[in-house]
């Protein structure tokens, strides 16, 4: 079992913590003036190299957000994702860091606004979808604290099937990393971001799990079922990434 497999495992169950330290070297400086484009060299030339550019936080989570809406567009049409610029820019050329930021403020964002939904439905006096497994977890909790709510029965759902299929341990890990951020949890972010979780690892995860969310989501707060790619259409930039920039600076040696 992997280092990350492990920590999943322990952060589900709610077992001991443990800390890893964090040099700034890994994920870079979350302070870093934002890059995007390569600077020209002395003889005038732009030369792009992977993971080159860091972006400004609402451009990482622009940048994200448009690649999963048309992924989830071209798989809701029955057709595979195929390579863009967008999403090559967004794997290859911009950094882990504005990769790890886009992703947990998208994730957050959808998250945020299934509570937000569900308060404009109440005050509306309006009905809306709620699963089972929502109404059961959620009775009696305010409609502010069932992102926090839900972002737990997703991450406990991933974690125990993590065990039978250890091909969505990333993802499982991912989601975590989203429950953390949420919840403004710096000691659990701390345990989850850290050298023993490689990049090139841990972020495709937590873009897989705003996969995971935007399909939960699709069927919690609306007047009816939407499609996952209506969810990202629809979330703004409600969790901004200097709230995930400011967990990484937390993050202790």
């Amino acid at each position: 079992m992997s280092n990350q497999q492990g920590m999943a495992n322990q952060h589900g169950v709610g077992g001991p913590s443990i800390k890893y330290p964090i040099t700034g070297a890994w994920w870079g400086d979350p302070d870093a003036e934002p890059v995007p484009e390569p600077r020209p060299d002395a003889e005038g030339k732009v030369r792009r190299q992977a993971f080159s550019v860091t972006l400004s936080w609402p451009d990482a989570w622009q940048l994200t957000r448009d690649v999963l809406l048309a992924d989830s567009r071209a798989i809701e049409a029955g057709h595979k994702i195929g390579d863009t610029d967008e999403s090559n820019w967004l794997n290859y050329g911009v950094t882990y860091l504005s990769q790890f930021v886009g992703a947990v403020s998208l994730g957050c964002g959808m998250l945020t606004d299934v509570g937000t939904r569900l308060r404009g439905a109440i005050d509306a006096d309006q009905p809306v979808l709620v699963p089972d497994w929502l109404a059961e977890r959620g009775a009696g909790v305010a409609p502010k604290q069932m992102p926090a709510v839900i972002v737990d029965f997703l991450a406990q759902r991933l974690v125990a099937e993590q065990e039978s299929d250890p091909t969505i341990a990333a993802r499982a890990y991912g989601m975590l990393v989203l429950r953390a951020a949420l919840r403004d949890d710096k000691s659990e972010f701390a345990d989850l971001v850290n050298p023993q979780a490689e990049p090139e690892w841990l972020v495709p995860g937590v873009q897989d799990a705003c996969i995971a969310v935007a399909v939960m989501a699709a069927g919690v707060a609306w007047g009816e079922e939407q499609k996952p790619s209506a969810v990202v259409a629809e979330t703004g930039y409600v969790f901004p990434g200097e709230r995930v920039a400011a967990l990484l600076r937390a993050v202790k040696v």
